[in-house]
């Protein structure tokens, strides 16, 4: 019975969060305190899921991850253009790398035919 309780707490706490910020809308909640996760909560897509046992520290853990949660969300775009560019620009080293090798590759062989030929 304490774990429907604290269940519904845990519930109707998010959906006053939700109401009073108007933020973490298509937020979900759920509570998995059987202790085999190290971590006091997380959110993974659009499902806060919080392990602390103790009713207390999961209504810390809930107000934590929904406050983390609407944070992230002003960064994320920040994140997507960070890592396009990450790719952009390991694209353009990549390309920069295969360059060089062909050209190195070139060099030896050049070397390889004119001593092959007699040629100093």
């Amino acid at each position: 019975m304490e774990k429907k309780k604290t269940n519904l707490k845990l519930y109707e706490e998010l959906e006053r969060f939700k109401r009073s910020s108007g933020l973490g809308i298509g937020l979900k909640l759920v509570w998995l305190p059987d202790g085999s996760n190290p971590l006091s909560g997380e959110v993974i897509g659009k499902t806060i899921r919080i392990y602390e046992a103790d009713e207390a520290k999961a209504m810390e853990t809930l107000c934590h991850e929904f406050l983390d949660y609407n944070i992230s969300q002003i960064i994320k775009p920040y994140k997507n253009i960070a890592n396009a560019l990450v790719k952009l620009v390991n694209s353009e080293a990549y390309k920069q790398k295969e360059n060089v090798v062909e050209g190195l590759i070139r060099l030896i062989s050049a070397k390889s035919t004119a001593k092959g030929e007699g040629k100093p």
